[in-house]
Formats: C-alpha cells, structure tokens, sequence
C-alpha cells in the first residue's frame, strides 16, 4: 500500500514539474489593459455580508443605488496605468464603459480584454457625488496560459460554502472560479517578474489544482 502511495504521488508531482515547464515555452497571447484593482460594489444589505462572495464588497454609496444595482469600485491605480493617466482615481465607481452599464465584474474585463491595445473606451464614473468621462488609452497585456498542480500536507480543510454562488465547498472538495480579479505586474516586489491570474481553482482532500494566465508584460501603447 506504501508503494501505491508512494508512486502515486511521484506522479502527481512529475505532472507538476512538466506544467510548470511547458509554461516557458507556450506562445505569448495579448488583451486589453488599462491597469488597476477592481471589484464589484453592491448595496449595503444583510444579503451581500452573508453571501462574502470574493471580489464584491457591499461599498456602493446609496445615493448611486438609486439607479445602479451595481457598479465597478477601482481600489488601486499604479503610476503608470493608462486609467490613472487618464483621469481614473481609486474610489471611483465605473458606471458605464462605452455607454454600456457595468454591473458585473467580470462583463468588465471582457469589455477591456476584447478592446484593441491602441483604441480608447470612453469610462463614466461616479465620483463623490460627481459624473466624470474619461476616454482611456487601451494598453496590451501579453500572459500564457498555464496552470499550477499543488500537494498540500497536511489536508487543507476549508470552510463549507453552500450559498449558490458560481463555485462551491464542501471542505474537503470544492470549485471557485475567479469572478474577476486580476493582479498587476508594478505591485509585484521583483521587477520583471510574472504574476499568475487564477482562472479557476479546485481542491480534493490534499490536492489543489488551478488554471489561468501567466501575466509576463504589461505596457501602454500608442494611440491609432
């Protein structure tokens, strides 16, 4: 039983060290990137503290409620984001991109992933009270695919989460997909070094999976 054990897990972690390989050598994709920390605001409710769902936060101001369900909140803008450079403050609520309602985090992403490095998307938002309009260079963020494979010891047990949210757990099973969230490059403490945006996660008993995108480059571009 021992050996089973034992070359079962060797395995495992040969498929680890080949995934993590295989990442170097995949080619590099682009999308649409204009920087900065997003996550999706909601009404204050006991429905949005009992959920605690990842990526939302129940911070949207109720004079906003009163025509949103929801709007994106920029936690963070670096110095050398194209939002920022545009006018973009952290505390602004997104309302629209393109004249288009923003009330999903993840329909806001696909909107600047989907955007052409080099185009502008027009960003109303909702400041202290305030409309602003910002027309907002799109960058190009360059990433690979790859995924990451991990043996925890001892067994991870994590919290039962049943609330119909997109993912589940069960403690010693689960599936969370990313609503959305997204890590920068210029907060990272090594300079020229890749950050792993997690697509999505799964576990069972000790092994933890995930699938994304390797972030290697992101950079303004020149308008067209």
């Amino acid at each position: 039983m021992k050996q089973i054990f034992s070359l079962t897990l060797v395995s495992l972690l040969a498929v680890a060290l080949t995934g993590c390989a295989g990442t170097k050598t995949k080619p590099l994709a682009q999308r649409g990137w204009i920087g900065g920390d997003y996550v999706l605001a909601k009404p204050a409710s006991w429905c949005t503290h009992l959920a605690n769902v990842r990526g939302v936060s129940a911070m949207l101001p109720k004079a906003l409620a009163a025509t949103q369900r929801a709007a994106i909140q920029i936690t963070g803008l670096a110095s050398n984001t194209p939002a920022l450079a545009a006018g973009l403050q952290s505390g602004d609520f997104i309302v629209e991109v393109n004249h288009r309602p923003m009330t999903s985090l993840a329909a806001f992403r696909r909107t600047i992933d989907h955007s052409e490095p080099g185009s502008v998307v027009t960003v109303k938002a909702s400041r202290e009270g305030k409309n602003v309009e910002c027309q907002v260079p799109v960058g190009r963020e360059k990433y690979r695919y790859g995924g990451n494979l991990s043996l925890i010891f001892p067994t991870v047990v994590h919290g039962w989460d049943l609330w119909p949210n997109p993912g589940f757990s069960l403690i010693c099973v689960g599936y969370e997909p990313n609503p959305g969230l997204r890590k920068e490059l210029g907060n990272h403490p090594q300079p020229n070094a890749e950050v792993y945006d997690e697509g999505w996660q799964a576990y069972l008993v000790f092994i933890e999976f995930s699938h994304g995108k390797r972030v290697v480059a992101q950079e303004a571009v020149p308008q067209k």
